[in-house]
């Protein structure tokens, strides 16, 4: 907040009191207002201040007071500037309260006093001004009668001294400075509060609100603050501040030298050897000049540790100058490190210590790099001559500029600015900045470790990786986020046991593997090991813009890819999903992704992993180019090894090592691991697992077993099919039957079935396609933890309720979801469960598929478990409503229903019931006809067999036969209840009752459960003539139909007996009472017509088929196979 006042005209000498002057230590400033902050000067002499300080404090108070007796009037200012600032605690249980406003919040300032840091910071402002005492000194913390005082009356106590000095408000500008609540809805409230307390026009007061980018205990939310800046805004005074405070520090250092004390006389030091006077080297103006090594800019090559090597060595006819030497001998023990060459020769180490010794030399100076300095003079001119960004020339700091400016170069320029980044690649000295802030870091982590070949950046990477953002503000911060199962909770800290970096070396480290992202040449030991792959797999790929790295990516599964490169080559993809920035191509293809979805590059500073993870997470969102397809490929990564998957590796870090120790990463097999072990996995792990399970089933991409199973079958059946959306994954399940699907494929469809029907959510393209109906008829029947799987419960719920799902996509994806079911009775979840014990016991040999266990356990429906006997029953009710739900139906009469129900839609029995009508036909087959009659013997036992039946006659069930139905004897017993009330019954429930009992008789047999009641009669009646008459279907219900026709006609309009003797040709037939009840309600408007009509047309497409084949003429319409068309 800047606050100016300005004097009033009638201003008296009265203010003279009001500005003590205070000492003032030598050179006329006053004490700790030079021109830099005392932490920014030289050791020494911030010492000898802080001596000064602690010897004068007595004197202060003293001279204080003095100086407002004996010093002269201030003079009198047009205006004053005062700066004040404030920064509280946040805490639970207080109120917030900003400019004397409270905010709703669930935290407020804890203070002696309400807090308002707003209300501080202002009469802190208006007391600086008058160089009066600050709010502290006014109203103690310490003093009980400022305890919870409303602080308004500090602002008004400042405005009162402020106006007796004869000043007023000329202007205020205050910045609040929070993380949370937003405070832009109460600015204006808090404005006008400040005008009445200061008595100020609206337009002379000014509010700002700005975030702390959750930086510090600001932006983590632990506190709140305000504080102030000059008029012409807070950057530009920034800016000049630190301008002066380097500038001074610089022309000061001679200054302290000179008044650091005298040292005791003692022996005068030996005398330095004369430095040999040699070639200098100024090309680049803005750098110091430099001596030119050995005269020729390159090591001594006559004369140095390299002369015995160099004899022998290729590098023998090499010019010495300009570093030529050293190149070659550095490239040479580059190819010895690789070992792709078993020719290469072998540097000694007294040889390889020269080189690097020149590499660090020449990395001090642009001058001293001749080359370099030739081919970048103008681009040094152009680009760094500016001293106030970079800093004093000297120490490689032209070079770091055309470094961090490369893409800026002229050619020349950056081909010498490349071979400069391989020295650094090769030994880290040879960046003076570097090696000054890594030298402490090397010695405690890297002190064995040979220099030279990378080896020392690569232990430098080991040791800082994952170590950036993990203290513990970051931990707390992350254990706030609950999103994605808690992913936040991962206890990286608990796990990461190798030490860190260094701040300082962890930024140079990071700067390093930077440059080397775009060219594997240089990551140096990338580059040796992998250095034959490169040749094998990638020898036409080009190095730079990380073409080469991708290329090795994509190979490094191959059966000839070496396990050196590929180790080397998973751990750089490891650091790169643990810290965003490190990919330098993300960063730079998806900056517009980063600022609109993740709240841009600096939104994540204390935790560089979620970066990546806001990426994946928001993917559907990004448009798509070259940003999608990296954040895609960063997603197929995380599916095929657990430590490219940061959240499901954290979280499951001591549950691999439990349950996992010895499958080793890659190919998904970890992942795979813990999917097995799900029951036994620690609650975060399994719902981390799950919800990563859950991102996975989206795509045949994800699903890496799956895909390296079935690639031949993804060539063969959904070779132009496009990936996302489950797409393949469905075109595979559809196909899977074929007889070229091989069986490893066919074993990773029915693995991905058996998973997804653990959970609907892991059924993408149900899950896609029912969630608004789920949010409608089932959003209470699961309301899953965060390490629970539904187990089945929502996708029952939908089965249950499909007549009344809104969506067509969803009504066909549950259809499609029931057809796995009857296959494979390990996708029904809840099924699985209750039957495991008798698939032991009674189908242990029956391979699952194609409903072989289904089968096998209704074969022994009677010795089946309660549990497993009612998990049948509902799969039954299921199966009846579609044909394609019944396996050995559909198999056996696909004939028949492409010659008879064509045209029939699917769904609720309808095609079933047409074949049923059918049975009697001459070219309905034998083993369509088997299944038909024995589906509906089926239906007798359990009327809920029947969806038709079952949907009319629910609610007359519910009111009448509640308790027959509660039973679930599979008797019989609601049909027989339901004919019992046959009179009160619904006329849509009677009508489906008739026809129900109508097709039991159509298809008789001795002791079916519906029309048992009948059989006496039928055997004394009907076959006692005609014995053979049950093998027609429709023959003894026909017979029946015909005896009670006769029976009513006997009986006349009243149905009253004619008496007639017994035995005698005009009595009529002896129905018994139960049949003859039976017989009515199987009646429709007439019955025997019925069973007349379905005969009729049967006996005359027998008689026409007769004559066809005596006479030769074409009576019946055929198709090409020689049956009769429908």
């Amino acid at each position: 907040m800047s606050l100016a006042t300005q004097r009033t005209a009638g201003s008296t000498a009265r203010t003279a009191a009001l500005a003590p002057a205070g000492p003032r230590l030598r050179g006329g400033a006053p004490f700790g207002a030079g021109p830099c902050p005392p932490a920014a000067l030289p050791a020494p002499r911030r010492a000898a201040q802080q001596l000064q300080q602690q010897r004068q404090q007595q004197r202060m108070a003293t001279a204080a007071r003095a100086a407002a007796v004996d010093a002269p009037a201030p003079p009198s200012l047009p205006y004053r500037v005062g700066h004040g600032f404030d920064l509280h605690r946040l805490a639970e249980g207080y109120k917030l309260v900003i400019g004397g406003v409270e905010i709703p919040h669930t935290k407020g300032c804890e203070a002696h006093s309400d807090g308002d840091v707003l209300l501080h910071t202002v009469t802190d402002a208006i007391l600086g001004a008058l160089s009066l005492p600050d709010i502290g000194q006014l109203f103690p913390d310490n003093d009980p009668t400022w305890k919870g005082a409303a602080s308004d009356i500090f602002v008004k106590e400042a405005v009162k001294k402020m106006r007796a000095a004869g000043y007023v408000l000329g202007n205020l500008d205050a910045t609040i400075i929070a993380q949370k609540p937003k405070l832009s809805p109460h600015k204006e409230n808090i404005r006008a509060n400040l005008c009445a307390l200061l008595g100020a026009h609206p337009s002379v007061i000014n509010i700002k609100a700005k975030t702390h980018e959750k930086v510090d205990s600001i932006g983590e939310e632990r506190s709140i603050g305000c504080h102030a800046a000059e008029r012409r805004g807070r950057r530009a005074a920034l800016a000049a501040l630190l301008l002066l405070c380097l500038g001074a520090a610089a022309a000061q250092q001679p200054a302290a030298a000179a008044q650091q004390p005298a040292a005791a006389p003692g022996p005068a030091p030996a005398a330095p050897a004369p430095a040999k006077a040699g070639k200098k080297s100024q090309i680049v103006s803005i750098a110091p000049e430099a001596d030119v090594a050995n005269d020729v800019d390159d090591i001594d090559a006559a004369g140095g540790a390299c002369k015995a090597f160099l004899t022998s060595s290729a590098c023998r006819d090499v010019e010495p100058g300009e570093g030529a030497v050293a190149e070659c001998i550095s490239d040479t023990i580059n190819a010895a490190e690789a070992g792709d060459n078993q020719d290469a020769e072998s540097v000694p180490e007294e040889c390889q210590e020269e080189v690097y010794q020149f590499m660090i030399t020449r990395g001090k100076n642009i001058n001293a790099n001749i080359p370099l300095a030739k081919a970048c003079k103008d681009d040094a001119l152009k680009l760094c001559n500016n001293s106030w960004l970079i800093g004093a020339p000297q120490d490689g700091r032209v070079i770091n500029c055309l470094r961090d400016r490369k893409s800026e170069l002229s050619k020349p320029c950056a081909k010498q600015v490349f071979k400069v980044q391989k020295a650094i690649a090769s030994d880290y000295r040879a960046d003076p900045s570097m090696a000054l802030a890594c030298k402490p870091d090397v010695e405690r982590l890297c002190g064995t470790i040979k220099s030279g070949s990378g080896r020392v950046n690569s232990c430098l990477v080991r040791g800082g990786r994952w170590q950036r953002g993990r203290g513990a503000a970051a931990e707390a911060q992350r254990a706030a986020r609950a999103d994605r199962a808690d992913r936040a909770a991962r206890p990286v800290a608990q796990r990461q046991n190798r030490p860190s970096l260094s701040w300082e070396c962890a930024e140079e480290v990071f700067r390093q593997q930077l440059e080397a992202d775009d060219d594997i040449r240089l990551n140096v030991r990338l580059f040796q090991k992998c250095l034959a792959d490169k040749k094998r797999f990638c020898a036409d790929v080009q190095p730079g813009n990380a073409a080469a790295r991708d290329c090795l990516v994509e190979h490094r599964n191959d059966r000839a890819f070496t396990p050196a490169c590929r180790d080397e080559l998973e751990g750089m993809i490891e650091a790169r999903v643990r810290d965003f920035r490190i990919d330098s191509r993300l960063r730079r293809v998806c900056e517009a992704p980063i600022l609109e979805l993740c709240g841009g590059m600096d939104s994540y500073e204390s935790d560089e992993t979620d970066m990546n993870i806001c990426l994946q997470d928001s993917v559907d969102l990004i448009p798509p180019g070259p940003c999608k397809a990296m954040v895609y490929e960063y997603q197929k990564l995380a599916a095929q090894d657990i430590r490219f998957d940061v959240p499901l590796a954290d979280a499951c870090h001591e549950d691999r090592k439990t349950f996992c120790a010895n499958v080793p990463p890659g190919s998904a097999r970890v992942i795979r691991c813990l999917h097995n072990n799900r029951e036994k996995l620690s609650g975060l792990c399994r719902a981390t697992l799950f919800d990563e399970e859950v991102r996975f089933s989206e795509n045949i991409d994800f699903q890496y077993p799956m895909k390296q199973a079935c690639l031949g079958e993804i060539e063969r059946f959904c070779k132009d099919i496009p990936h996302g959306n489950a797409r393949v994954i469905r075109c595979l399940q559809e196909n899977k039957g074929a007889k070229d699907f091989g069986r490893p494929c066919l074993k990773e469809v029915a693995a991905y079935e058996q998973g997804s029907a653990q959970d609907y959510r892991l059924n993408f393209r149900l899950r896609k396609a029912c969630d608004k109906d789920i949010s409608k008829l089932c959003k209470d029947v699961c309301s899953p933890k965060q390490d629970q799987v539904c187990g089945g419960t929502v996708l029952r719920c939908l089965t249950e309720h499909l007549d009344e799902l809104a969506s067509e996509g969803c009504r066909k994806e549950v259809h499609y979801f029931e057809k796995m079911e009857v296959s494979n009775y390990n996708n029904d979840v809840l099924l699985a469960v209750q039957c495991r014990g008798d698939v032991e016991r009674f189908c242990k040999d029956v391979e699952p598929g194609e409903g072989r266990v289904h089968a096998c356990l209704r074969g022994h429906r009677k010795e089946l478990s309660d549990g497993c006997r009612r998990e049948e029953m509902i799969l039954e009710q299921q199966e009846a409503e579609h044909i394609e739900l019944r396996p050995n139906l559909l198999k056996a009469c696909s004939d028949e229903r492409t010659t008879f129900c064509a045209n029939v839609k699917p769904g609720s029995a309808r095609v079933f019931r047409c074949l049923a009508e059918k049975l009697a036909d001459p070219d309905f087959g034998a083993k369509c006809r088997y299944e038909v009659v024995a589906k509906l013997q089926r239906r007798q036992a359990n009327w809920k067999l029947d969806p038709p039946l079952r949907r009319a006659c629910r609610a007359d069930v519910a009111d009448m036969c509640k308790a027959e139905d509660g039973a679930a004897t599979e008797t019989g017993e609601v049909y027989r209840c339901l004919i019992h009330n046959h009179d009160d019954l619904d006329p849509g429930c009677k009508r489906e009752l008739g026809r129900a009992v109508h097709m039991a008789f159509f298809v008789w047999t001795p002791g079916a459960i519906l029309t048992r009641e009948c059989d006496a009669d039928v055997a004394a009646l009907c076959l006692k003539d005609r014995p053979n008459m049950d093998r027609t279907p429709g023959a003894v219900g026909g017979c029946l139909a015909d005896l009670l026709e006769r029976l009513a006609a006997a009986e006349g309009t009243s149905r009253k007996m004619v008496k007639e003797p017994a035995g005698s040709p005009a009595a009529p037939p002896a129905l018994g009472e139960a049949c003859r009840v039976l017989a009515d309600v199987a009646e429709p408007p007439n019955m025997k017509r019925a069973f007349d009509t379905t005969l009729s047309v049967a006996l005359l497409e027998s008689q026409l088929s007769a004559l066809e084949s005596k006479t030769g003429l074409p009576l019946l319409a055929r198709d090409r196979r020689g049956r009769r068309a429908a």
